[in-house]
């Protein structure tokens, strides 16, 4: 029921509900989402503060099947009230990784969204040079694949920032990637 109150918008609701003694409001479902999840995946700000009130919420722990936390649900979505509240909240990690080894960094560049960049290369405790796990690829250099200048130019100027870290592909992955990138070129043709 909870899960369908935060889905639905029903924020007095959701406040009622996390109120009734034991309720647990970080428990998974069959897919691994919770209602935090859900509601920064929505971009529901008020819902992700009532949420982040309740006790017992580890705003770390949620997690979809493919291992995507709030932050970074809510990156990949472009949800940038929902990314500062989540960055603001007591313990997040920032620099949490999903089971392909993206960070809510990675995944606000790979899908565009300047601002929450721009938000999440401020946060305290960022790591910009961050590999993706296996194939290392970096914030960087996924800035610079995708050609968002001021992307790279944001990370080159970030605390800590390397410019010569380069991505470490098995044989494999390496004929994956170029695969892909000759696919992304062709694509247009």
């Amino acid at each position: 029921m909870l899960y369908a109150a935060v889905a639905n918008g029903h924020t007095d609701v959701v406040r009622r509900l996390i109120a009734v003694p034991g309720m647990e409001v970080d428990i998974p479902n069959n897919f691994g989402t919770t209602p935090l999840l859900v509601a920064a995946g929505n971009g529901r700000l008020d819902m992700v503060e009532v949420l982040l009130s309740a006790s017992g919420v580890d705003v770390n722990t949620a997690r979809t099947a493919d291992g995507n936390t709030p932050l970074i649900t809510a990156a990949c979505e472009g949800h940038l009230d929902a990314v500062g509240r989540l960055l603001a909240a007591p313990g997040v990690n920032v620099n949490v990784a999903n089971n392909t080894g993206a960070t809510a960094l990675c995944r606000a560049i790979n899908t565009g969204r300047r601002d929450v960049v721009d938000r999440l290369i401020s946060a305290p405790g960022i790591d910009v040079n961050q590999a993706m796990i296996g194939s290392g690829i970096t914030p960087l250099f996924l800035a610079a694949y995708h050609g968002y200048l001021h992307v790279v130019e944001r990370l080159l100027v970030a605390p800590g920032a390397r410019a010569y870290n380069r991505p470490r592909f098995s044989t494999t992955e390496r004929l994956h990637f170029d695969r892909w990138c000759a696919y992304r070129l062709c694509r247009g043709c």
